[in-house]
């Protein structure tokens, strides 16, 4: 996660904004018990189940950083 922070931030909005669009599709618009986050500990346990899941576009990311040559690419 270290080459490519900004990436890694970005992706996991974006993740957990689909996660979250998915989960109210399939159950509804139903905010509460049935996927609501409602105590801290939840939250710190759904940012270490993404880690693993974005580790790997996150090193993919790293790696291409490093070999661009392009000015935009440095700054994620």
């Amino acid at each position: 996660f270290g080459g490519a922070p900004m990436f890694y931030y970005l992706l996991h909005l974006y993740l957990l904004l689909a996660i979250g669009l998915a989960l109210t599709v399939v159950l509804g618009a139903n905010h509460g018990a049935r996927y609501g986050v409602e105590h801290v500990w939840q939250v710190w346990l759904i940012a270490l189940a993404l880690m693993p899941v974005l580790y790997f576009p996150c090193r993919a990311f790293a790696n291409y950083k490093r070999t661009s040559q392009r000015a935009w690419v440095r700054y994620f």
